[in-house]
């Protein structure tokens, strides 16, 4: 029989299937760099160039992901909104027509602190519940970091309370279970 622990860690991983999550290339993608320098870059590997780019710090990958996420959904001009680390843009995506909320953020002085935003992404890639917020793709370079998000229409509790002259202690109830569980 297997354990609470091993079940758990089951649904996480089922969960992290549909993620797709786009990063960095390492410069460590070829075995043996001396090796690989002997090699004419007309005969070297996917891999070997986006080592030798790494390793040069050649900042061509910020362009390259905005390219794939541009490649991969149309962004309307008109941002949904903006925060202290980014703005958010409504997407479809291209493929399937379904739409979505892509924030972008820049990794700058304005962004949150890398600590807090790594802790953020870490558990949106793993949490999927019906009153969270799911991450659907990630997008991530140097300087810059594109979350492809659910699209959640009708705002947020302030505005639910704003365009209720009563709430009562039933609508109350509901609120705190849905926060609750």
């Amino acid at each position: 029989m297997a354990s609470t622990k091993d079940v758990a860690f089951d649904q996480v991983e089922e969960h992290i299937k549909g993620l797709k999550v786009h990063a960095m290339v390492s410069s460590e993608l070829d075995a043996d760099h001396a090796a690989a320098l002997l090699i004419p870059l007309g005969q070297a590997s996917d891999e070997q160039l986006l080592a030798e780019i790494a390793r040069r710090k050649i900042d061509i990958h910020s362009n390259i992901t905005q390219d794939m996420v541009k490649a991969s959904y149309n962004f309307d001009p008109k941002p949904l909104g903006h925060g202290a680390s980014g703005e958010v843009y409504r997407v479809t995506a291209k493929q399937t027509g379904e739409v979505y909320a892509c924030k972008i953020i820049r990794k700058d002085g304005n962004m949150n602190d890398a600590a807090s935003m790594a802790t953020e992404i870490e558990i949106m890639k793993r949490v999927r519940h019906r009153h969270v917020v799911s991450m659907i793709e990630l997008f991530e370079s140097p300087t810059c970091l594109w979350l492809v998000l659910e699209l959640i229409d009708g705002g947020d509790l302030r505005t639910l309370l704003a365009h209720h002259s009563h709430y009562s202690e039933a609508m109350a109830s509901r609120h705190m279970k849905q926060l609750l569980e």
